[in-house]
């Protein structure tokens, strides 16, 4: 996904540019001051946005891809951004580097081992006191979507905590829903809803939901 301006994309009707939009906005309220990663960045809006929002000393945006990282550094310029090319798999930063680590939609991308091993890796660059934000579509079956041949293996809701409470002593499950005046979508969202804008986005805490969002302390640091 490319967002060249967030003012326009904060606009859109689009179920996806909204739905990746609202996560920075959710997230922004949870950084303060200190060193971020964004894990997987992609082409780096949303790492821009919170070096821009955020009282950070910095965030470092990460993405395996050549082009993709050198697309971010010419497109965004601040004094506390860097874009850096890295396997998230296999980060080249220290053992308790970050404040906050970040990433959304990447989970998906790997294999269960691999899944594993970047959670692993998360919590080995973030700080004791650290936390991270992690972020990956909900698993279960919803008949509104269709099957991406670039997500490997998308986590259930009971599965994606699993997976966190490998990595992390402390996980917090929350998640994206649709209001449509007022009344909350769960399973029956559909992403061809007509006027739809960044306010009818919510954060909620049940199993509906068809985004997962999550926050993880107490990093487990593994031999």
């Amino acid at each position: 996904l490319v967002i060249k301006e967030w003012a326009s994309a904060q606009k859109s009707d689009s179920f996806v540019v909204l739905a990746h939009v609202h996560r920075y906005l959710w997230v922004q309220d949870y950084l303060g001051s200190g060193i971020c990663l964004d894990a997987g960045c992609g082409s780096g809006y949303g790492t821009n946005h919170l070096a821009e929002k955020c009282p950070m000393e910095k965030i470092i945006g990460i993405d395996r891809d050549e082009q993709t990282i050198a697309y971010c550094q010419k497109k965004f310029q601040n004094l506390h951004l860097e874009f850096l090319k890295m396997d998230v798999t296999q980060m080249d930063f220290p053992d308790n580097h970050f404040d906050n680590v970040i990433s959304f939609d990447v989970l998906e991308h790997f294999d269960q081992n691999n899944q594993d091993k970047f959670l692993h890796e998360v919590a080995r660059v973030l700080k004791p006191s650290g936390t991270a934000y992690i972020g990956c579509p909900n698993g279960k079956k919803i008949t509104s979507w269709k099957p991406n041949k670039f997500h490997l293996n998308e986590l259930t809701q009971t599965q994606f905590e699993e997976a966190l409470a490998k990595s992390f002593g402390e996980v917090k499950v929350l998640g994206q829903d649709i209001l449509l005046n007022g009344v909350r979508q769960q399973e029956k969202q559909d992403s061809n809803i007509p006027n739809l804008s960044i306010s009818n986005f919510a954060i909620v805490e049940d199993e509906y939901i068809w985004g997962l969002l999550s926050i993880c302390k107490h990093p487990k640091k593994t031999v």
